[in-house]
């Protein structure tokens, strides 16, 4: 059936062409990635506080000049992963990550200047770098230079971000024997001195591993989001009213005393009346 000489000229006109193909491959239609970049406004308050200062993970910061030091170290520590398994498995340990490729481009805000190769390389060398300290982790082995400092501070920022689940994978082909739960056991210890508080219950992190987005996103869950039997307390008590909370420095000029209490997450606060308001 011939199409109305309008239509007809719609669906040939060169700007509904270049419309209809922007809108195919628009990114709003995607998934939003997990790993976002820091928008301008934000980055130009204090550019310093988003820029890693010892070591890239990701693409969003590889290549930089000052952090190219780093870049042997994550090639000593493949190396020095290699001996330790005893196994030439590099192949093996490349082909995991070939099969998460796409799954992991999607993590980040396109497009990305990196081929095939050179992103599948990143994976590995930033992958097995943060395996290899979760294994010293396990051997309760971990350097001091590599759990304080400057490093740790790079994990957790908002650019400088692996998938969760791409380390995951990379760890359970070079461990086979640990599992998940031993896995997340050592993640924890890994930042358990870097975040306030006692932080959530390892088993409650264990039981949530499939949400976890990345390093960053794990440490939110550790020390800020609420564990499960907090969230039922929570949605027990919903029917509160909002109201604005002054800053701590103005509560306590105003006559507030605080104490510090033992608890899990470091917005575990109660407040108590004193007696002699009553």
């Amino acid at each position: 059936m011939a199409l109305p000489v309008e239509q007809a000229k719609v669906k040939e006109d060169p700007v509904a062409i270049s419309v209809n193909e922007m809108l195919k491959s628009s990114s709003l239609a995607s998934p939003k990635p997990c790993i976002s970049k820091v928008p301008n406004y934000l980055r130009q308050v204090n550019e310093k506080a988003y820029e890693p200062q010892l070591i890239s993970i990701g693409p969003y910061h590889r290549g930089k000049l000052h952090l190219k030091a780093m870049e042997e170290r994550k090639i000593g520590f493949l190396q020095q992963l290699v001996e330790e398994t005893m196994v030439m498995n590099a192949p093996k340990y490349v082909m995991k990550m070939r099969e998460l490729e796409t799954q992991a481009r999607k993590c980040y805000e396109q497009p990305l200047c990196l081929d095939s190769d050179e992103f599948v390389k990143m994976l590995l060398l930033d992958g097995c770098f943060i395996v290899q300290l979760i294994r010293l982790c396990l051997k309760k082995d971990l350097v001091n230079y590599y759990t304080n400092g400057y490093l740790i501070q790079d994990f957790l920022l908002v650019e400088n971000q692996l998938p969760f689940f791409v380390i995951w994978e990379l760890f359970s082909v070079i461990e086979t024997g640990v599992d998940q739960g031993m896995f997340i056991e050592a993640v924890f210890d890994m930042f358990f001195h870097r975040v306030p508080g006692k932080g959530r219950p390892k088993h409650d992190l264990i039981s949530i591993t499939s949400e976890i987005k990345h390093l960053l996103d794990f440490t939110y869950h550790h020390c800020c989001h609420p564990s499960s039997s907090e969230m039922e307390a929570l949605n027990e008590t919903r029917n509160f009213d909002m109201n604005f909370i002054r800053c701590a420095l103005e509560l306590q000029e105003s006559g507030i005393k605080f104490e510090t209490i033992e608890g899990n997450s470091m917005f575990d606060i109660s407040r108590q009346r004193c007696e002699a308001c009553k």
